[in-house]
């Protein structure tokens, strides 16, 4: 029991000032009582006596249907003066249960139950009439059932309890003793208010719901009973229950009881909770009413509370048998949808609204109540903007946004959504979503109502005007402005006179905006005549008049000229005036065609021809709906052939999935608009809709097309699973209703690699020498048009082929590589290569990927390219080069920057290795000649596996020379001297002269480089030991025995003691070019 406590408590939160009541009643008395939605029900009894009661000689019963006073709950306790006793249903709400003394099955009553209270066991006041049944409810204060689906408030008036129904219940606001207010109000439960004659009392101060809420502006509605002494009446409102604004009601003032009470609210911020409560002042205190809220919103755009069936939204059924329905409960109207049946049902089930153009709104706003009970899958909350409006929504693009909504807690409460922002989509048709799911374990109960989507509509420019000869093509008559109707076309009516006149349409005010036809209409009068324009701004049309239909069935029904947009024959008619055209007629048999046309012309389209067949018995209908620029026929259905698409993706094996486009609209009619650009379908893989094999990557689709007898030729494409277009398939012609099969083989994967990257050339400030290689390691050329790159950097490559083991390269500044490499490149369109390292993807025009490198500066990848010169190398191309360990630094020095940075690349060609196969093994660099050393020489041998070409090779250091084009074979040498003929002369051996220079008798370095400027052998050479000193002008060569040891150590080194010849003067000379080397004999 809440006893004097609980009075106190309520004292502080509803805010009542001043005195409770002046005098006594009688005795207890019922002070309230609610019949509301689902369980929410309870009894209030009140004592206003003057003295605490002791509640053991009361009791309250209940008779049911008509029967007598049975089920019984005694009270215990003493209940305080003043204070109130509240027995409340188990499955009541939250807000009833918290205020509640005991809960009882007295309180499991219906409207048409009577109540009763008992004191000793003696009626003393009741609810109803024991022993009769009224049906729905007891009727009271002139309202019918007013205890079904009704709180009543006993009057502050009523002193004693009286076992007369009748009375109690009245039959006028007047004379009843109760108050009815509607379903659920618990505002005035916890608390009670008698005045029996001793005084005023605080006033009755009753929040009631808000009305005229609108674009920043609503009416606060209350109402007040002055309860004996004059009140002021004011609202208090604000953005918080702190309020912080105040306005007086009208009246402000008031001597009456139940008064209404109202205050204008404007310059509210549309989308923004506001809260408000009535507060009454009198000289007994002040009453503060329950807190409420409401929401300012600008224009509607969609408004749902499901009164008879489910209204603009409609329902979709993915899986399951269970559906969104209509459904109401006391008074409330809602949608619907359960799981269970018999049993929980696995379903997927979606409400979905009608579609809305937000684009004519900004600051879109939404806000919902739900009700749910027992458990299953949270309710959905989805948005798109690309849903054709029918069929499966899965096959559309939806944003989840449950998590924006507040949802009912359970026990078939009712939560309110709060606002949720829609401001962040846009488009002519955005679709809202409700999405239920229910498992064969679990299915929960969703109902939804009370659905506002509200926006600020824009004030657009001019949509459309007639300009024209009879306004001298004035662009900014207002007088031709077209106005939008209710069939969603703009319309303009003007009287012209006898005359010939031209127009077109505007879409603005000058020139500048669109304008169309392209070619001006004519309009010819014989007298005066109101002429009505018909405007269709998404799709250019325009019309005077009626539109018409021209076919090729015309002439067989001996009605004027086929195909003739002139033929009145051809007229259309508006019957509804609904801006939906039709033309019936008995066509004879066979297949026709037809097409509707404008103006006796055919300079604008309503799309393609449209087939149909005629038995010749029944008519035929054509029906256009301008609005939508969509034209249907009805009679005896077309004839279709079953069409296969096939997009084969078993080389490459890379998507999970395609949607169908084609030039067909949604019953299959040819349509060169591709169905306004709506994808058609899903292709499949599951072995069903024609798909032969299951997970072949084959994906499949069969639909039935309407047999036009190739009078037009069809397209097709496919988009990837995130609806980006893919590829066009081959056109098809439909000529019979023979099956047809269409399919597109997306090519395998090329064999491109990246092969070298410049990620961090060796600049302060911008890096315009980045750059990306690609190499061809197949054996085909390859066609790079719309090749492009995926990740890395933004380059689609245009039409180029690139031959088999070529190389093609990209960078970020293409006169930099020019500049700096000599090398020309494709510049790519923005973008740069992380310093960091990251990935590269190289895609094919079908959006597969070719090759991808993901590389980095940190091992296993070679750090030296991070700007300290190199690029980065992939070289052998049998490896895998998304792996770092497979790349190197590049060592081909190309450039040097203006910092003196040097730059290592090779940008369009092969790898440069430096040539370490070459070893100088052999130097005679003091002949025992007296004056030149015409003699000298050095040896060359291969000591590799492989030949090895020579061209580009030279000397750096020691003689000058660059060899000319020739290869030394493995274990070869090649002999360079000082002078060619003194060598032939003196040994018999044919050399190579060196371009100029001698040895130095001294000792020098000898350095040997490759043409790609790499040291192939180096050492430097002395006269004195450790080197050989019979090598310093005593005759003898100096050679290297192990050609595999270390020439630039001197003990490698050894003096020939092989005899080969007598110089000129006589001195013997010992050597072995082009020779093996000969150890000499041990001392």
């Amino acid at each position: 029991m809440k006893k004097l406590i609980h009075f106190l408590f309520l004292t502080a939160v509803l805010g009542f000032t001043g005195l409770w009541a002046t005098g006594q009643t009688t005795d207890l008395l019922f002070s309230e009582y609610a019949e509301g939605s689902s369980n929410n029900k309870y009894i209030e009894i009140y004592n206003g006596t003057g003295a605490d009661v002791d509640l053991s000689v009361y009791s309250v019963k209940i008779g049911s249907n008509g029967n007598l006073f049975g089920i019984t709950e005694s009270l215990t306790g003493v209940l305080a003066d003043g204070d109130v006793f509240i027995i409340a249903n188990g499955n009541a709400n939250a807000t009833i249960l918290a205020l509640a003394d005991i809960t009882s099955g007295v309180a499991n009553f219906n409207g048409d139950d009577v109540v009763g209270l008992f004191k000793n066991n003696v009626l003393i006041d009741i609810i109803g009439i024991e022993g009769n049944d009224p049906g729905s409810g007891w009727d009271v204060a002139g309202v019918i059932g007013g205890t079904v689906n009704h709180t009543l408030v006993r009057k502050a008036s009523i002193c004693t309890p009286t076992t007369d129904w009748a009375v109690s219940a009245g039959t006028t606001t007047t004379d009843s003793q109760w108050e009815v207010y509607a379903i659920d109000t618990f505002d005035y439960l916890g608390f009670h208010t008698a005045n029996c004659g001793g005084g005023p009392v605080a006033p009755t101060a009753i929040t009631n719901e808000a009305s005229g809420i609108g674009n920043g502006v609503a009416t606060l509605n209350g109402t007040v009973s002055a309860n004996g002494a004059e009140a002021t009446i004011t609202f208090e409102y604000g953005t918080t229950e702190a309020y912080g604004n105040t306005i007086d009601a009208t009246p402000h003032t008031t001597t009456g009881d139940n008064i209404p009470v109202t205050a204008d609210l404007s310059g509210l911020n549309n989308g923004t909770t506001y809260h408000y409560r009535v507060v009454a002042t009198n000289s007994a205190g002040t009453t503060q009413g329950a807190d409420k809220t409401l929401i300012p919103y600008a224009d509607i755009i969609n408004q749902e509370n499901f009164e008879n069936d489910l209204g603009t939204w409609s329902e979709y059924s993915v899986t399951g048998d269970q559906i969104w329905a209509q459904s109401a409960y006391s008074g409330t109207t809602f949608a619907k949808i359960s799981g269970y049946a018999g049993g929980n049902n696995t379903n997927e089930d979606w409400l979905i609204s009608p579609a809305m153009n937000f684009d004519n709104y900004t600051n879109e706003i939404f806000w919902f109540k739900t009700a749910m009970n027992f458990s299953g899958p949270p309710l959905q909350l989805k948005v798109s903007t690309d849903y054709s409006g029918s069929g499966d929504p899965n096959a559309a693009t939806w944003t989840d946004i449950t998590s924006s909504a507040l949802w009912s807690s359970g026990g078939y409460a009712w939560q309110n959504s709060g606002v949720i922002d829609l401001s962040a989509f846009n488009g002519t048709t955005v679709y809202v979503a409700f999405v239920y799911t229910s498992t064969d374990a679990a299915s929960a109960t969703w109902e939804v109502t009370g659905i506002l989507i509200s926006g600020e509509q824009q004030t657009l420019p001019t949509a459309a005007r007639i300009v024209g000869s009879m306004n001298d093509w004035n662009t900014t008559d207002p007088n031709y402005v077209m106005a939008l109707n209710i069939n969603g076309v703009y319309e303009l009516t003007k009287a012209l006179d006898a005359g010939n006149y031209e127009y077109k349409v505007l879409e603005g005010d000058d020139w500048t905006a669109p304008s169309y036809p392209g070619a001006n209409q004519g309009i010819a009068l014989t007298a005066t005549e109101n002429i009505i324009w018909k405007t269709n701004i998404d799709y250019d049309l325009v019309f005077h008049g009626v539109p018409a239909v021209a076919g090729n069935f015309f002439e067989a029904m001996g009605q004027g000229s086929n195909w003739t947009p002139g033929n009145p024959a051809g007229d259309m008619t508006d019957p509804e005036g609904d801006d939906v055209y039709t033309w019936t007629g008995l066509v004879p048999e066979g297949n026709w065609e037809f097409k509707v046309t404008f103006n006796e012309n055919w300079d604008q389209s309503t799309g393609g021809n449209v087939g149909f067949i005629s038995d010749g018995v029944n008519e035929t209908t054509m029906t256009y709906t301008f609005a939508t620029n969509t034209t249907e026929v009805t009679g005896p259905p077309p004839p279709t052939a079953p069409v296969t698409f096939i997009v084969d993706d078993s080389q490459n094996q890379h998507f999970a999935g395609f949607f169908l486009k084609g030039s067909w609209d949604s019953n299959g009619q040819y349509d060169p608009s591709w169905n306004g650009g709506a994808e058609h379908t899903l292709f499949f893989d599951d072995g069903t809709h024609g798909d032969a094999t299951a997970g072949d990557h084959i994906w499949t689709v069969t639909l039935d097309l309407v047999v036009d007898g190739g009078n037009n030729v069809w397209s097709w494409g496919f988009n990837n699973p995130e609806h980006t277009w893919i590829a066009q398939g081959a056109d098809f012609q439909i000529i019979t209703t023979d099956p047809i099969t269409n399919t597109f083989v997306l090519p395998g994967t090329p064999d491109l690699v990246i092969s070298e990257i410049m990620y961090n050339p060796p600049e302060s400030g911008t890096d315009s020498l980045e750059y990306i290689e690609i190499y061809n390691r197949g054996t085909d050329a390859i066609d790079l048009n719309g090749y492009y790159f995926a990740a890395g950097v933004d380059f689609t490559f245009p039409q180029v082929q690139l031959a088999p083991e070529e190389y093609i390269v990209i960078s970020v500044d293409s006169m930099a590589m020019i500049n700096t490499f000599g090398v020309e490149t494709y510049q790519w369109f923005s973008g740069g290569l992380s310093n960091g390292g990251e990935e590269i993807t190289l895609a094919n025009n079908y959006q597969t990927p070719v090759n991808s490198v993901t590389f980095d500066d940190a091992s296993p990848w070679p750090t030296e390219p991070d700007g300290n010169g190199p690029s980065l190398r992939f070289c052998d191309f049998t490896l895998d080069n998304s792996l770092g360990e497979n790349w190197s630094a590049s060592l081909a020095l190309a450039a040097t920057n203006g910092a003196g940075d040097p730059i290592y690349g090779t940008p369009g060609s092969a790898c440069i290795f430096p040539i370490t196969d070459l070893v100088i093994t052999e130097v005679m660099y003091d002949s025992p000649e007296v004056g030149l050393d015409v003699l000298d020489f050095i040896e060359i041998q291969n000591v590799g596996t492989d030949p090895v070409d020579l061209e580009g090779c030279y000397f750096a250091k020691g003689i000058e020379f660059t060899f000319p084009a020739m290869v030394l074979d493995p274990g070869n040498y090649v002999v360079l001297c000082a002078d060619a003929a003194a060598f032939q002369l003196s040994f018999g051996i044919d050399a190579i002269e060196w371009t100029s220079g001698w040895l130095e008798n001294t000792g020098e370095e000898i350095e040997l480089r490759d043409s790609h400027n790499f040291v192939v052998d180096y050492f430097e050479y002395e006269n004195e030991a450790p080197w050989p000193l019979n090598a310093a002008g005593l005759g003898s060569s100096m050679t290297l025995c192990d050609p595999l040891s270390d020439n630039a150590d001197p003990t490698n080194w050894s003096a020939s003691d092989e005899f080969l010849a007598l110089s000129f003067f006589g001195d013997s000379i010992w050597a072995t070019p082009y020779g093996g080397c000969v150890y000499p004999i041990p001392d």
